[in-house]
């Protein structure tokens, strides 16, 4: 038998009837039955509606008769507050007319309150601050102000103000006190080893070590100190001086 009469006979003309037909069904179902279908009410599909103001998205999924629920809230910095920031099911899934669509508002940015920082050591005012998700800026010191106590009498951020997490609060200090024959040397904007070489030379010491955030210095430059440069002290006196931290916060007291 010819191999033209195999592809001719009765038998081949019907498979080739029967996969025609196949197709055109595949076709009809997926171009008109499946439409008609969905247009009864059977099968809707899932429209996206993050991005959308809750009561927009929630009346756009009852128009096509979906059940819209609340699933929560979350903080989002790229939505504002009021916004759906996700759905389930994901958009583009065929579902059942009557399904829920569960959606996660966002709550807009988180907020911080700032503490009362006034009449706190720096220490304290640094923990206080690591706590409430913010940081430790730099200190200033108010000449005017010739209280004995080394304590913070201003912060330049007001106590329960709102700010964005990981904030910077400075503060101030009165101008410190301090005597002695001895002149504190200028540390500041030096390394920690070029500071500490510079005060044995002067015949003084590393006090505590205090590490502040800082985003626009080197790690381990001084950026304050106390007593300050100019003052007079002791020989052997402490010298404090405030670092900028490398990788987290840090205080650290030579010898221990």
């Amino acid at each position: 038998m010819s191999i033209f009469r195999i592809f001719t006979s009765s038998g081949a003309v019907k498979f080739y009837i029967t996969c025609i037909l196949l197709c055109i069904s595949g076709v009809a179902c997926d171009r008109i039955l499946l439409p008609w279908y969905t247009n009864l009410g059977g099968v809707v599909i899932v429209p996206e509606v993050v991005g959308f103001d809750k009561a927009k998205a929630s009346e756009m999924l009852r128009s096509i008769k979906l059940d819209p629920i609340e699933a929560g809230h979350r903080f989002d910095y790229h939505h504002p507050e009021g916004t759906v920031i996700f759905q389930s099911p994901l958009p583009n899934m065929n579902v059942r007319t009557g399904r829920r669509i569960y959606l996660t508002i966002s709550s807009g940015e988180e907020f911080f309150t700032v503490p009362d920082l006034k009449d706190k050591n720096v220490n304290d005012a640094k923990i206080i601050l690591l706590n409430a998700g913010l940081r430790f800026g730099t200190i200033t010191y108010d000449q005017n102000d010739l209280s004995a106590l080394d304590l913070i009498t201003r912060q330049h951020i007001p106590p329960n103000s709102k700010v964005k997490p990981e904030t910077v609060v400075n503060v101030t200090l009165p101008k410190p006190q301090a005597e002695g024959n001895l002149v504190v040397p200028l540390l500041t904007n030096k390394s920690l080893n070029e500071a500490e070489r510079i005060l044995a030379h002067a015949r003084m010491t590393t006090g505590k070590v205090i590490y502040v955030y800082r985003d626009d210095l080197l790690p381990n430059t001084v950026v304050d100190q106390f007593p300050r440069a100019g003052d007079l002290v002791d020989e052997g006196k402490e010298i404090h001086v405030w670092v900028v931290e490398e990788t987290r916060s840090t205080l650290y007291n030579p010898g221990d």
